[in-house]
């Protein structure tokens, strides 16, 4: 799992998407592994995973895939439907969740709001997968009919995962898993 830079004992937000996908990129072909690894990204973190997998694909290093868990290309956008609907839908997560949230975490999360607002994904010859979860409760309630499925722009093979974009990684992480793994191994 790589750390973003301003998140954790990182505490500097990048200036751009280029210093942040050299230092994931960087930090990728680091690894001790003989084997092309796969990058994986979630929400937003897809966009990073992209971009972070197609500069790696232009080296002696390149993936084997990315993985684009519940991620829209246009999420950070300041007026995607969907960015606002899952921004407000934080506000009804659980208490444990929402005790880990501080100011940092937010702050830094306006960073990363800059850092990827006008971004948009480049073609890559990296295979990518999008798996997608269906609309939250809160984003039904908003418009019942609103395209909510994730969307990526760029040629990629895709799944339909159960449960939400909040329970993807947690409570439905055994479909998650099973549906990389069929990809993975397909």
């Amino acid at each position: 799992m790589l750390e973003h830079p301003g998140f954790g004992t990182r505490r500097a937000v990048p200036d751009g998407m280029a210093t942040l996908v050299r230092t994931h990129a960087e930090t990728v072909r680091a690894l001790p592994t003989d084997r092309a690894p796969v990058i994986v990204g979630y929400c937003a973190g897809g966009a990073i995973a992209h971009a972070v997998a197609r500069r790696l694909a232009h080296t002696r290093h390149p993936p084997a895939g990315v993985i684009l868990l519940d991620s829209h290309a246009g999420l950070m956008r300041r007026n995607d439907p969907r960015r606002l609907a899952l921004m407000s839908a934080g506000a009804a997560l659980p208490d444990d969740v929402v005790d880990q949230l501080d100011d940092s975490l937010l702050i830094t999360g306006g960073g990363y709001a800059r850092v990827l607002e006008n971004w948009q994904p480049e073609p890559s010859p990296v295979p990518t997968l999008l798996l997608r979860g269906p609309p939250t409760p809160h984003m039904r309630q908003t418009a019942p009919d609103g395209d909510w499925q994730p969307h990526w722009p760029l040629p990629h093979d895709s799944a339909d995962l159960p449960g939400d974009h909040f329970s993807v990684l947690n409570r439905d992480a055994h479909s998650t898993a099973a549906a990389i793994r069929a990809w993975l191994t397909g």
